[in-house]
């Protein structure tokens, strides 16, 4: 579904003719949110070698997006089977929320040779795994309360987080 708003999904209209659809304004607004995160990324290292997140910049907004947007269809759910307050989370809900973000982990458990991981990086759309898991949880304020991540934390970095949404 985010794939319909990254940086080039939002440049088709509704009949899905390539035209600029949005105004100056926002897409001023959308690039400087989109470049926090491809700066993010290319901090981001493997073997001593930085992402590229102009490169894997599409993917990562898919990913960041797909979570946030993941997480709160699940607590809707969640919340409209339970008939549960927001405010009040119980123990049920925690453990619940701690399973889908393990879930949302394990989706990129892999195990890749070096070399591979080398060529990946310079050619691939697609972030490292371990980046496609912990780019997009160290930007959830939902991942840091649930896992009660300290501020200035691996998971939960004091630095700007990237919310292009």
């Amino acid at each position: 579904m985010t794939h319909g708003f990254d940086n080039v999904g939002r440049r088709f209209d509704v009949d899905l003719k390539l035209r600029n659809w949005w105004s100056d304004a926002v897409v001023a607004n959308y690039k400087s949110r989109a470049s926090c995160l491809a700066d993010q990324y290319s901090r981001y290292t493997v073997s001593g070698t930085h992402v590229d997140g102009d490169l894997t910049l599409t993917e990562n907004i898919a990913d960041t997006g797909g979570l946030k947007l993941a997480y709160m269809a699940f607590l809707d759910k969640l919340y409209d089977d339970q008939q549960l307050n927001f405010t009040a989370p119980t123990q049920d809900v925690v453990a619940n929320a701690w399973l889908f973000f393990i879930a949302y982990a394990q989706k990129s458990c892999s195990v890749e040779r070096a070399q591979a991981e080398q060529v990946d990086l310079i050619t691939s759309v697609h972030s490292p795994d371990k980046w496609r898991v912990n780019g997009p949880l160290m930007q959830s304020d939902d991942f840091s309360t649930v896992f009660q991540c300290p501020p200035g934390s691996p998971m939960n970095p004091t630095a700007k987080k990237c919310d292009l949404w």
